[in-house]
């Protein structure tokens, strides 16, 4: 009898496992965002925009391109533009701006929710974290 129940549950379980999905990436993230970047004090730094592009099931790419407010010049290259990489894991997104350099990258690390990545920057060059932020990009 355990037997039979072991052959009955087993097809199911089996089913359930491959019909899932097996994107990492929330169906409605790819699209183009308005991007406000802040400072560590809060301060706008840049604003602009931001196109994600579904590669595979984690994987993300697209279109930047933001431009300067004010005058920091602890902001790093959180202004210009360029194309970008990025990974998805569920509602987690990493997005490395300038995936070609060694050095002076711009990473943005967030979270996704209801058509709003929100989050933290940090321009990483040769010696660590150089500066850092916050920025709020809402699809359009």
């Amino acid at each position: 009898m355990k037997y039979l129940a072991q052959i009955f549950i087993l097809p199911i379980v089996l089913f359930s496992l491959f019909s899932c999905s097996d994107s990492l990436v929330p169906d409605t993230l790819p699209g183009t965002y308005n991007v406000t970047a802040f400072d560590s004090l809060g301060l706008k730094i840049s604003q602009g925009s931001l196109t994600v592009n579904l590669i595979s099931n984690s994987k993300i790419e697209g279109e930047w391109s933001f431009i300067q407010i004010g005058s920091n010049s602890d902001d790093g290259f959180m202004f210009g533009d360029g194309k970008y990489t990025g990974i998805v894991n569920g509602d987690t997104v990493r997005i490395n701006l300038n995936p070609d350099m060694i050095d002076n990258n711009i990473n943005l690390f967030g979270i996704f929710n209801d058509g709003v990545i929100a989050g933290k920057w940090e321009w990483s060059t040769f010696i660590g974290v150089t500066a850092r932020g916050t920025f709020n990009a809402v699809k359009e």
